[in-house]
């Protein structure tokens, strides 16, 4: 069950328009805060814990906003801050994709199962003491104007495709003119076991990366990588002190015995700032503290689907 939902809003008297996809439920109650630049919308939802947490429950929510990149270019930002039951998300349930419309900003909000546990443990500590909706799930979408951001590299990136990349780099510190290893662990980042970890694939991940300077040049180039078991090392160098976007694009999933899977494809991007000390492997999903969503992923075709 899905619906899709299209509007236009208001800047400087010019029209601009937005879409909103749900891919769990039917939309309800748009509206837009010209004043705050935000996009408010919901869906229904049983926020029962008991169903949710159900191991037969493989919950995944998954909702879309297009926005023209017309309208981001007079906000002159492309600084995004999502919520849900105004709790802002951070970039593991969020993917920005520039990429695959040359005339929209895409906004994937990409919830599994352990944040919507966490989202319904809060939301029924607030339903006891306030009067929250009790069937609804509420989305808001801000385009922020004067946010300015810390770039960190990046400790994981995600594809709307469902395959988390975990990240690490040695030495800690990261050094221009000097060699550094990436160490990456793939894992299913749409379904999650029982203690709230992905599931892990137990397959070989085929992949290329790419490592871009700020001017879109390449200055790293690896093809047809193959992460066996889901894990995998590379040696790259940077050549300056600098801000660089790293690309993952997987181009497919070998398990033993089966023929090559192709339908987890897509391609994630993150970010690296040389010199920095990366913070090392982190799950957290929701986070309590305002999070600024900037990161740029490539995205394969999705159909509406319903997933719980």
């Amino acid at each position: 069950m899905g619906e899709s939902f299209q509007t236009k809003i208001q800047y400087n008297n010019e029209d601009h328009d937005v879409t909103i996809i749900s891919y769990y439920d039917k939309l309800r109650e748009f509206s837009y805060d010209p004043a705050t630049f935000t996009i408010f919308w919901s869906m229904p939802f049983d926020w029962d814990l008991e169903r949710i947490q159900s191991p037969n429950n493989n919950m995944f929510v998954h909702e879309e906003v297009r926005v023209p990149k017309s309208f981001i270019s007079f906000l002159n930002s492309t600084s995004f801050i999502p919520t849900v039951n105004k709790i802002p998300l951070t970039g593991l349930a969020v993917a920005v994709d520039p990429y695959s419309s040359e005339t929209e900003y895409i906004v994937h909000y990409l919830i599994n199962k352990v944040a919507i546990i966490q989202l319904a443990q809060i939301h029924n500590q607030q339903s006891n003491t306030s009067s929250v909706n009790e069937n609804l799930m509420s989305f808001s979408l801000s385009m922020s104007t004067n946010m300015r951001t810390h770039e960190q590299t990046s400790t994981q990136i995600v594809t709307t495709a469902g395959i988390r990349v975990l990240m690490s780099w040695q030495p800690s510190q990261l050094a221009s003119n000097s060699q550094s290893k990436l160490s990456m662990k793939f894992s299913d980042g749409q379904n999650v076991v029982g203690d709230g970890g992905d599931i892990q694939l137990n397959a070989d991940v085929r992949y290329d990366l790419t490592v871009l300077d700020k001017n879109g040049t390449k200055v790293a180039e690896k093809n047809n990588l193959v992460a066996v078991n889901g894990t995998d090392v590379q040696a790259i160098s940077f050549p300056a002190d600098d801000t660089y976007e790293i690309v993952v694009n997987i181009t497919g999933i070998n398990r033993q015995g089966e023929t090559l899977d192709e339908s987890r494809n897509g391609i994630a991007t993150g970010i690296v700032v040389v010199p920095e000390y990366p913070s090392g492997f982190t799950s957290i999903i929701v986070a309590s503290g305002l999070a600024v969503i900037m990161l740029l992923v490539g995205l394969p075709a999705l159909s509406l689907r319903r997933t719980d």
